[in-house]
């Protein structure tokens, strides 16, 4: 597929553009979802995050007047599993910039493999709103497979929510009915300040495991060599 960037630059977030970013993230939920999640403290707490490289872990795709088009980042986890982002504008969508963006994840995610145990796989993932389509076409297109779908509850914390709350008591129940199906999840069903969408852990497995005792094989001939 050819990457189509005219009019866009890639390069390296700084600290400066956090704000831009949210807002580049609240677009994309928006026009995803129809409503924004809570991805500012996330994101606030991921760049300041000791093992986090602005200057090497996260990419910006700019105009030429400076607005930000798209975001992706990519961040270690536990067991040899790297997590990762993307975000495209709305209007910047169908140019390739989210295939660029999968590629330099992907790129850093193999630099970063190698501070990772042989004998633990690597795969890389990414979290995707099931009702996404493009999205899940252009993983599956570069590899990626849904290895764990799985359902997030939107609760909005409004004030008639909070208020059956507090009117609980301890040992009741508090019955929430939900809407599951996928392809009709909105961010508040009727006047329900509820709703369920179903999201997918798409993975990639960039190194295969290796077994002990090749590993140690391995070393004993480098040491002889």
């Amino acid at each position: 597929m050819r990457v189509r960037l005219h009019n866009l630059a890639a390069k390296r977030p700084v600290s400066e553009d956090l704000e831009a970013v949210i807002e580049l993230m609240h677009e994309c939920e928006k026009a995803d979802k129809g409503f924004v999640e809570k991805t500012e403290e996330s994101l606030r707490e991921r760049w300041q995050a000791a093992h986090f490289n602005l200057n090497a872990d996260a990419w910006l795709i700019t105009t030429n007047k400076g607005h930000i088009a798209g975001y992706s980042d990519v961040w270690r986890m536990e067991n040899g599993r790297l997590r990762a982002s993307v975000y495209v504008h709305p209007a910047y969508r169908g140019r390739g910039v989210g295939t660029l963006l999968l590629w330099l994840n992907e790129e850093r995610a193999r630099q970063l493999m190698w501070g990772i145990p042989a004998h633990i796989q690597v795969s890389l993932q990414y979290i995707v709103d099931g009702t996404h389509r493009t999205a899940k076409r252009l993983l599956e297109r570069e590899g990626y497979h849904c290895e764990r779908p799985f359902w997030r509850v939107h609760i909005n914390m409004n004030t008639s929510f909070l208020q059956e709350l507090n009117n609980g008591k301890e040992g009741e129940t508090l019955a929430v009915e939900l809407v599951v199906d996928p392809e009709k999840a909105a961010a508040t069903p009727g006047n329900k300040p509820y709703a369920a969408r179903q999201y997918c852990t798409y993975e990639k497995v960039l190194r295969a495991a290796v077994k002990a005792e090749k590993v140690v094989k391995e070393e004993r001939h480098y040491v002889s060599a």
